[in-house]
């Protein structure tokens, strides 16, 4: 709530009108100070784990069976979010929302990708691949790989 009021006075004070751009705002305003700044400031302390991080390449085929899985993924999380939906609007629950909206442009597309996509993927893998598995691998790889 608090930080959904400070990216809309950020927006108001630039006059931003695109709701892309407000998206990609909101994902900065939440992955670089909870996310980023925690990670960069153990980097500054503890400089010899930088390679716990993991900033390892992905090979072609393994990022497109990425991109494959994450969207059945993503179909089936669907389906089961509706078969949830529609219990809860029997109990009066309002599920609602309002849809994403379409980009105008290149550039608003590009903007929607960087801030749905990129953003969250960046800062998610650095944070759960790299500093919490690393830090659970000391108990083993495969407990590791079950937390």
């Amino acid at each position: 709530m608090f930080g959904g009021t400070i990216v809309g006075l950020i927006v108001a004070m630039l006059g931003i009108e695109s709701e892309q751009l407000r998206i990609l705002i909101s994902n900065l305003f939440f992955y670089l100070p909870f996310v980023g700044l925690p990670l960069w400031r153990y980097l500054r302390r503890r400089p010899e784990c930088a390679p716990a991080l993991r900033p390892n390449p992905i090979s072609p085929s393994a990022a497109l069976l990425i991109a494959l899985l994450a969207v059945v993924g993503m179909l089936f999380v669907n389906d089961l979010i509706l078969l949830w939906a529609i219990p809860l609007q029997e109990l009066g629950v309002n599920m609602n929302q309002p849809p994403m909206p379409l980009p105008a442009g290149r550039g608003e597309l590009m903007l929607q990708i960087i801030s749905i996509a990129a953003i969250p993927a960046i800062f998610e893998e650095l944070l759960f691949r790299g500093a919490l598995l690393s830090a659970f691998e000391r108990r083993g790889a495969r407990r590791a790989a079950i937390y």
